[in-house]
């Protein structure tokens, strides 16, 4: 049975996805996959005559904005996971790809599906962190060769923050935009995911069993990387949460640089030039008691953290 027929673009897109098998292989179904909201995703079921049936995703860039920024996410995609592969940790496997969409109606990645499902209500929360930060340490061990056209920028230009008209306490943005403005460390770049946060790490059990989404990876501080990650968890649990990360990445013996807070800065201020709102994905995915307003306070109370770490 095939669902959600009208996002697809129907036997294009399947005849598409068909041609990487041997002849015989038909799509049986298509199950839109919950949590991303910048691309659809897809959990695709095909039969193979004579062998067992299997499951591939299908990730279809529809965000026109951005595509229109960066024309090359299928190609940014398709390379991140080859580098990816080499992580000592499961990633998804590049089966096919359609940088334009002429093929399959709209710019795609076809790739392998990894066991696992999201966890966001981890029954052991000190084990999902270590877990998270041995996979965050495996994936800046990864040595980048060949050509590469992807080096980290942020998203906000640093320059020109301004102190937005939500806050409730406009202290801290003035201390957050002299202490921008007068220190930046030097720079020890690594491979890093870039969008390194709990809706993009899949579990079997307790152990974490894969990471995915690598459209956003490149080369850059592995600061980043912690820093992205630490303020998702300060907003989903708590700043004591945040900071639990932190600690075990500290004492991990092959982190790849030491903690820097700086970079937490850089991502607090990518995020939250905006009024902080509850993360939809985080809502598709069984969080319901999170509020704007616990955001927001959530927001600030994590900032004045960072503050206070330098």
């Amino acid at each position: 049975m095939i669902t959600d027929r009208s996002i697809l673009s129907e036997r294009t897109l399947l005849q598409w996805v068909e041609r990487f098998y041997e002849d015989g292989a038909r799509v049986q179904k298509v199950t839109p996959l919950l949590g991303g909201i910048s691309a659809a995703v897809y959990l695709i079921s095909i039969s193979m005559e004579g062998q067992a049936d299997r499951e591939v995703v299908l990730r279809q860039f529809t965000n026109k904005d951005w595509l229109k920024d960066e024309p090359d996410l299928v190609l940014h995609e398709a390379a991140s996971l080859a580098i990816a592969a080499q992580a000592n940790i499961q990633t998804p496997g590049l089966i096919g790809e359609d940088p334009t969409g002429e093929h399959s109606g709209i710019p795609s990645v076809l790739m392998t599906k990894l066991d696992g499902r999201v966890d966001l209500q981890p029954q052991d929360m000190k084990k999902w962190l270590s877990n998270i930060v041995d996979a965050m340490v495996r994936i800046h061990q990864v040595q980048i060769s060949g050509e590469w056209s992807w080096e980290y920028r942020a998203y906000r230009d640093m320059d020109h923050i301004q102190v937005p008209a939500w806050t409730r306490q406009p202290h801290l943005w003035e201390e957050a935009k002299s202490r921008l403005s007068r220190f930046r460390p030097q720079v020890h770049p690594v491979f890093i995911h870039r969008d390194f946060h709990p809706t993009n790490f899949l579990w079997v059990g307790e152990d974490l069993s894969g990471v995915v989404d690598w459209v956003n990876a490149c080369r850059g501080p592995a600061g980043i990387d912690l820093g992205h990650c630490r303020v998702n968890l300060a907003q989903l649990y708590g700043v004591e949460t945040a900071d639990l990360l932190l600690q075990f990445y500290k004492s991990h013996p092959d982190r790849a640089t030491e903690y820097d807070p700086y970079w937490d800065l850089i991502t607090f201020m990518d995020f939250h030039m905006d009024k902080p709102t509850v993360y939809g994905g985080w809502e598709a995915l069984g969080i319901q008691h999170l509020t704007d307003d616990l955001m927001l306070d959530r927001c600030e109370i994590y900032l004045h953290s960072i503050l206070a770490r330098f």
